[in-house]
């Protein structure tokens, strides 16, 4: 990938946000980031690791994910492309979570503080960070209701809203760890939302 295509893909994904930023930002982005590749099931970020970089995916789906005090795997939430794999590492020294590679997976990688630099030089940067870190308080609440309120069939049911080609793309077991089920579970929600034609 050449530099202008990096400048060409990070300038697209802020249009995206809604925002036109300044192109000599995105030139300064373009000529941070450096172009990765991690094969499926690759760890990106571990648990515990001092988190010194942010990534953008370009092809290929990702993860974060926690083990619980049960030894369970449970998946925060999924990365896609045109999305930044950001966890922690803008505001904590150290990696709360795992970031894994679901696909091959290729990437763009900043470094977390110099990029957090260029951000803040930036009005509509900063209006597409505040946005960004909105909508992921946004998405950790209805995340939590849903744990806490909603039957696993009807989180089932959210989540192919809200990741429509998921199925395809990543295994029964890790989207019922999404879920906080078991995959013995999840076939048995999917069986019944094909037998009452929901899916």
């Amino acid at each position: 990938m050449t530099e202008a295509d990096k400048k060409d893909k990070i300038g697209e994904i802020f249009r995206a946000k809604g925002q036109e930023s300044d192109p000599a930002i995105i030139n300064r982005m373009a000529k941070i980031a450096r172009e990765v590749y991690y094969p499926a099931g690759a760890t990106i970020q571990d648990m515990g690791m001092e988190q010194n970089y942010l990534y953008l995916v370009i092809e290929g789906i990702a993860r974060s994910y926690y083990i619980d005090g049960n030894g369970n795997d449970v998946t925060k939430m999924f990365i896609r492309e045109g999305e930044f794999a950001i966890g922690e590492s803008l505001f904590l020294p150290e990696s709360l979570e795992v970031f894994e590679a679901l696909e091959n997976l290729k990437g763009l990688r900043f470094e977390a503080k110099t990029f957090k630099e260029l951000i803040c030089t930036d009005k509509a940067m900063i209006m597409t960070y505040v946005e960004m870190l909105e909508q992921t308080v946004i998405y950790k609440m209805c995340r939590e209701y849903s744990l806490q309120n909603m039957r696993a069939r009807e989180r089932y049911v959210r989540l192919c809203e809200m990741y429509g080609d998921m199925e395809g793309r990543v295994s029964q077991s890790v989207i019922a760890s999404y879920l906080g089920i078991k995959k013995e579970s999840l076939s048995r929600i999917r069986r019944g939302l094909k037998r009452d034609h929901e899916i």
